[in-house]
């Protein structure tokens, strides 16, 4: 089976700004979202279908593998928790309408009869998704430098380093080629910093096991895009030395991409500052902002 994605392993900064630098056709750039990876080995798996922690539907259900009724049950349980306690605080979330908290129920008593999720819980999924509540939703951004920060900001925060870190770069265009696969693109003022970091979501809907770039797809052939037969790319991975993070950072820095504009507000100074902090093991780590 073909691999869908062409890699670019690079081994500078250098070759790697290079590398992600949109060209001169505008046109062509806006074909492309971008995503950054702390860890070049992790696939493109939404929250939800992660397999270790205490939050998933392994742990849920006690089973190996969950059914895709069992996931969606999951899921909209997760989600209907998190819209709970936010009535609870009296925080307002966008699209959490009573309509939609009578549709969680009909689908927690189990009398779903469409594929899980249904775009009308988009917005609330993506708050959720935004607080770290596990979702089938994928964050990208339209901004290259903006996935490169994320990418190497979470990778030097890891209790253990990665070799390398990894920025993907998807043709939408493509999107159809893989089986419920969307664009969510959202207002601004649905997640906080959604915005400022040009953001927006992919998601698959009914469907289950999900890293829909990896080439190792065949126990899920419908998943395949059917552009590898044709031995095209829907994806490129962009691949960095963990060494190159702190220097990376800088160069974001400098692109106007740093912790106070991606995170506007208080949040964004402390992000600022772990991002100093943590650069300490590797390097020196000035001019940031």
């Amino acid at each position: 089976m073909t691999d869908p994605i062409k890699h670019y392993p690079c081994d500078t900064v250098e070759e790697f700004i290079d590398r992600i630098t949109p060209d001169d056709e505008e046109e062509k750039h806006q074909w492309f979202i971008y995503r950054g990876q702390a860890d070049a080995d992790w696939g493109l798996v939404p929250s939800a279908f992660r397999e270790s922690g205490h939050l998933t539907a392994r742990s849920l259900f006690g089973c190996e593998r969950a059914t895709p009724k069992e996931q969606a049950h999951f899921e909209a349980l997760t989600l209907q928790r998190f819209l709970k306690a936010c009535d609870l605080s009296g925080l307002p979330v966008p699209g959490y309408t009573r309509a939609l908290a009578e549709e969680l129920e009909r689908i927690l008593e189990q009398k779903m009869d469409y594929h899980w999720p249904n775009p009308i819980f988009d917005e609330p999924l993506a708050v959720a998704q935004h607080y770290g509540v596990p979702t089938r939703l994928l964050d990208w951004t339209r901004r290259p430098f903006v996935a490169a920060y994320f990418a190497a900001s979470s990778a030097i925060q890891l209790k253990r380093q990665p070799k390398h870190i990894a920025l993907w770069a998807m043709d939408v265009t493509r999107k159809n080629e893989w089986a419920g696969l969307s664009i969510v693109s959202l207002p601004g003022g649905t997640a906080a910093n959604l915005a400022a970091q040009s953001g927006l979501f992919t998601i698959q809907r009914g469907v289950r096991a999900l890293d829909f770039a990896s080439p190792e797809l065949e126990k899920e052939p419908e998943l395949i895009a059917s552009a590898s037969a044709k031995n095209e790319f829907a994806f490129a991975k962009v691949t960095l030395p963990f060494s190159q993070c702190e220097k990376l950072l800088r160069i974001c820095a400098r692109y106007g991409v740093s912790a106070p504009v991606l995170f506007p507000g208080m949040e964004g100074a402390k992000k600022y500052v772990d991002d100093w902090a943590y650069s300490e093991f590797i390097g020196n780590f000035d001019d940031l902002v």
